[in-house]
């Protein structure tokens, strides 16, 4: 059409030539041959005319789509030659359509204006109209393109004039986008649909039906939107980029409806049909298995796309989402990295830089760095603008409480009560955050008005809730089991209770009846929650409590079990230690001996520090005990002295007083290294405790006259404490070896300086002893009158009189001084230890029998029966000697008596065995 067109305003001469090659060519549409020639003769040919060359060299370019060089001819024809009006108007509307191609919109609206249309072909008009309308649309002047087809359409009713029909099409298409960005979504939707049903399946209905289901989704009429989108046909439409926008489209409406799971197989479908510039597709993927919390996935999509070169608006997003991904997969020091690397690169004028800025002050919160938590949130918390301002405060003042900063959080949260902008659910909030930290400080008055407060305020059901469970938490710290109890039955009970409050509740409720001792409760509680409870720590809270309930009950099968279930939810090396080391305590107390030393040769292989590696002798040479190899026990024993006293630090203090027991009986070598040079720095221990396991290995020493040690020690003792009674212990000890080597002098003058020094000292009867003893050795009687007057006037309530002057009674009954050993024994039988007393009780009896007073003797051992009842052997001797001195008195009804009633409460006994004949004899 436009090539017959361009004839109407040639010059009628046309002569072989240069000229009339190219025109020849031209009707070939050999473009390039025909504008070689026409430059030709433009250039060359002297008798021609150039008007008729430009035109027709114009027309060349523009046909072979050289818009650009069409343009700067047809501006070269119109600048340079005075051209009849027809002429001109159709030159304008050429250069108005070479700038609808190279896209310069308004300059092709500004040619199209220049137009006289009175004086342009009449044929051409609908191009002309056509041409000014996609200008006017292209710049937005919506108004101006319903005028102009308004006009068309007018045009073309009077004449009749037959458009092609793709033009009409595009122009309803035009038509129907205007009336949409004019927000008239009835004309759009009207237009639209007369473009998809006079366009059967060709690609501009296509477009239509998108636009359609684009406005329909826009409606939120998704259910419309998606029965249009699919009934597109796609196998009538042989454009894959068209293909691809109708899926892509589908795909975008199911994430509007929050469909990700059916978004997620178009997109996969797309990105395996798909292989250039597929990152957009990828970061949508990724952000819909980030809806359906498959962050893993996310993450692996992400990671794909992070260090591929992105445009920037997509790294951006592609960062802030892989950090959100981390975070919420709680792998926060790879969030805390990402976002990190988002703010290096974006820096603080990024669209995500506040959310950034509180993941990572969340992240660092969760990693337990509430310092650098607190740092990265501060400034948030002074930027008013910020979603994040009262949010970023409230978590500062949790990271204070944290770090045990009560009343710096307890400020904070003060400062923000005060905030009358606040509204009453996040006034709420900040009151609960101010409970908890009163609660952990264990103000729990304080406490209990803010939650009681939140209780009636009514405001936030979960805020409510959680108030609850405080309280229960309150009730149990108080140890008020009954209230607690019932508080968590209460919330138990709710319906709709959030999940992570039926999880701390039931946590509670185990931990409750663990404390109660109502064990069987707690292996029910455990295994009930077994599937609900999905964060490892909490499992392993679980699992512990459960184990700690099969080893107060003995049941070892379980509790091994339980620990093994144990080691698979461990990471770290250290606690799975520490969790193997309990199974070899389970082991030793349960004398598995076997099982102990197979988990031994296991962790030898595995550990590698020296602690751990330390700890393990000592189980081994309890295996080789159980053995009775001795050897193998000292060899190990003996390997103990090659470490440090921050080696020890697995121990407990029963292990290393165990340790000192086996090192007594098998070598004593070791107790010396290990009570000279690991006890003393041994941090597991109190200074106290310290003193009482040296003291203990004193009295191996002692035992086996290693009094050159038993002296390093006693040095050692006075150098953990200046207690009184430690520093007299230790002089003591320098004494008592002093007088055990026959250096009684020097034992003699340190003995009367603790007395003048510390007479009230626990440890001053026992040196007045020893000096009684020594004195009377050297027949001093005056001296050792002296200081046993001391002692039964200013410490006859101490052990150690009673324990001398039971001593002393044993010498005189031997001496059948049995009158003086009473007087003794009357004070030994009122030892508060009960040893001391009972063997004096038993003495004091003896007495009264072999001075022939049987009475009181009976009386005296009537006492052993009722004051030591704990003591069966004393009762059962002493029960009889009642029989033998009712004999002894003729009174055998009550002989009989005391006879029966000993074979009755202490049968088995050899003095049962004794009563029998007695009964007999007395028949």
């Amino acid at each position: 059409m436009k090539i017959l067109l361009v004839f109407l305003f040639f010059s009628t001469e046309i002569f072989c030539s240069y000229f009339g090659l190219g025109i020849q060519y031209f009707l070939d549409k050999k473009y390039e041959l025909a504008e070689y020639w026409l430059k030709k003769s433009y250039l060359l040919e002297e008798d021609k005319n150039d008007k008729d060359v430009l035109f027709l060299l114009g027309s060349v370019y523009y046909l072979n789509k050289k818009y650009t060089l069409a343009e700067k001819t047809f501006r070269l024809l119109l600048k340079s030659y005075l051209l009849d009006k027809q002429t001109e108007n159709f030159v304008k509307y050429m250069i108005a359509e070479c700038n609808i191609y190279l896209g310069e919109f308004e300059e092709a609206i500004e040619f199209c204006d220049e137009i006289d249309i009175q004086n342009f072909e009449k044929t051409l008009l609908p191009y002309f109209y056509y041409t000014k309308i996609f200008g006017l649309f292209k710049t937005g002047k919506y108004n101006s393109v319903l005028t102009n087809i308004s006009l068309l359409k007018s045009y073309l009713k009077e004449t009749n004039f037959l458009v092609e029909k793709e033009i009409l099409a595009q122009i309803n298409y035009i038509l129907a986008e205007s009336w949409c960005a004019k927000g008239n979504y009835e004309n759009a939707v009207e237009n639209f649909k007369k473009v998809v049903s006079e366009n059967g399946d060709k690609e501009l209905s296509v477009y239509a039906k998108l636009r359609l289901a684009s406005i329909y989704e826009e409606q939120k009429n998704y259910q419309q939107a998606e029965t249009i989108l699919k009934n597109i046909d796609l196998k009538y439409i042989p454009s894959d980029e068209i293909k691809f926008l109708v899926k892509y489209n589908i795909a975008k409406l199911f994430v509007k409806q929050n469909r990700f799971k059916d978004a997620i197989n178009i997109y996969t479908q797309l990105l395996k049909e798909v292989s250039n510039d597929t990152e957009s597709l990828m970061f949508e993927l990724a952000y819909c298995y980030f809806r359906i919390h498959n962050y893993d996935k996310a993450i692996s999509i992400l990671l794909q796309l992070k260090d591929k070169n992105l445009e920037k608006e997509i790294h951006l997003n592609v960062l802030y989402l892989l950090g959100l991904a981390y975070y919420n997969n709680k792998n926060y020091t790879a969030s805390i990295k990402t976002l990190e690397l988002l703010k290096n690169q974006f820096g603080s004028k990024n669209k995500w830089y506040d959310d950034v800025c509180y993941i990572t002050g969340l992240s660092y919160f969760n990693l337990n760095e509430y310092k650098k938590a607190i740092k990265v949130l501060s400034e948030l918390s002074t930027k008013k603008s910020s979603i994040y301002h009262i949010s970023s405060r409230i978590y500062i003042a949790k990271a204070y409480k944290e770090l045990k900063e009560y009343d710096l959080a307890k400020n904070m949260l003060k400062k923000l009560l005060e905030n009358i902008r606040l509204d009453t659910e996040l006034k709420t909030l900040v009151m609960y955050e101010l409970a908890e930290c009163y609660k952990v400080s264990a103000e729990y008055q304080t406490a209990l008005q803010y939650y009681n407060q939140i209780l009636s305020s009514k405001v936030s059901a979960k805020l409510q809730y959680l108030s609850k469970f405080s309280l229960a938490e309150i009730n149990f710290n108080l140890s008020r089991y009954l209230e607690t109890e019932q508080i968590l039955n209460d919330l138990l009970n709710t319906k709709n209770l959030d999940k992570e409050i039926i999880i701390k509740s039931k946590l509670l409720y185990v931990k409750l009846k663990y404390v109660t001792e109502d064990y069987e409760s707690v292996e029910k509680l455990v295994l009930e929650l077994a599937n609900e409870v999905t964060d490892n720590e909490e499992k392993k809270y679980l699992l512990s409590l459960l184990t700690n309930a099969y080893i107060k009950t003995n049941n070892f099968e379980k509790a091994e079990k339980n620990i093994n279930k144990l080691l698979s939810f461990i990471q770290d090396d250290e606690e799975k230690f520490l969790l193997n080391l309990r199974l070899l305590r389970l082991y030793l107390s349960n004398n598995k001996y076997q099982d102990m030393y197979e988990k031994i040769l296991l962790l030898q292989k595995e550990c590698i520090s020296s602690e751990q590696k330390c700890i393990l002798l000592y189980f081994l040479a309890k295996y080789y005990q159980s053995l009775q190899h001795e050897k193998n026990v000292v060899s190990t024993l003996a390997e103990l002295k090659i470490f440090l006293p921050q080696d020890f630090k697995f121990y407990t203090k029963n292990e290393v007083l165990d340790l000192l027991n086996l090192c007594s009986i098998y070598d004593l070598d070791v107790i010396v290294y290990f009570s000279e040079h690991i006890i003393t720095s041994l941090r597991l221990l109190s200074d106290n405790e310290k003193i009482e396991i040296l003291k203990k290995s004193v009295e191996h020493l002692m035992t086996n006259k290693n009094f050159s040690s038993v002296m390093r020690i006693a040095t050692l003792i006075k150098k953990i404490s200046s207690d009184v009674d430690t520093v007299v212990y230790s002089e003591f000890l320098i004494g008592k070896v002093y007088e055990l080597t026959d250096k009684k002098n020097l034992a003699e003058n340190i003995y009367k300086s603790i007395i003048e020094k510390y007479p009230d000292s626990q440890y001053t009867p026992k040196v007045c002893v020893s000096l009684i003893n020594y004195y009377y050795e050297k027949e001093d009687k005056k001296q050792a009158d002296f200081y046993k007057e001391l002692l039964l006037s200013k410490y006859s309530d101490f052990d150690e009189t009673c324990e001398y002057l039971y001593n002393e009674s044993l010498k005189l009954v031997k001496e059948n001084k049995f009158e003086d050993a009473i007087k003794n024994l009357s004070l030994a039988v009122k030892s508060k230890n009960r040893d001391i007393a009972v063997k004096s009780q038993k003495l004091l009896a003896d007495c009264y029998y072999n001075l022939g007073k049987y009475k009181e003797a009976a009386v005296e051992y009537l006492q052993i029966v009722y004051l030591f009842p704990e003591k069966t052997d004393f009762c059962a001797e002493a029960q009889y000697m009642v029989g033998v001195c009712a004999e002894k008195l003729n009174l055998y009804d009550e002989a009989k008596k005391a006879y029966k009633k000993l074979k009755s409460n202490y049968s088995g006994t050899l003095w049962a065995e004794e009563s029998e004949l007695r009964l007999r004899q007395i028949r």
